[in-house]
């Protein structure tokens, strides 16, 4: 598994959404889709009034990244239903579904202006 942590992402993340305005995902478990396959998960821990909060992203060997030689539209679907207890199990259930997958930590801060 490959691991990627960059505060910066969050950046990267909001490119992903050209024409959305957020790049901060809310509390719960959400499928990254491509072509309507799923190609990756993201966990939200409950950050309830905290302005600081990390967003851990798995994303699968079929994932793309987009780019301008890479046209693929991304979606962020919210999955219904318990989520998880902890990083350590979504990782795990995630690291057995792909092993090859590589994961990310995505930093986020809210600022209210």
């Amino acid at each position: 598994m490959k691991t990627c942590r960059l505060s910066c992402l969050a950046l990267a993340a909001a490119s992903l959404f050209a024409g959305h305005a957020q790049a901060q995902v809310d509390p719960n478990v959400h499928d990254l889709r491509q072509r309507n396959t799923v190609v990756g998960a993201i966990y939200v821990p409950e950050h309830a009034g905290q302005i600081r909060y990390v967003e851990h992203w798995y994303l699968f060997s079929a994932y793309v990244h987009p780019g301008a030689n890479n046209l693929v539209r991304t979606e962020i679907v919210p999955k219904a239903g318990k989520g998880f207890d902890s990083v350590q199990s979504f990782l795990k259930k995630m690291q057995a579904r792909d092993p090859r997958g590589t994961y990310v930590e995505v930093w986020s801060q809210t600022h209210k202006r």
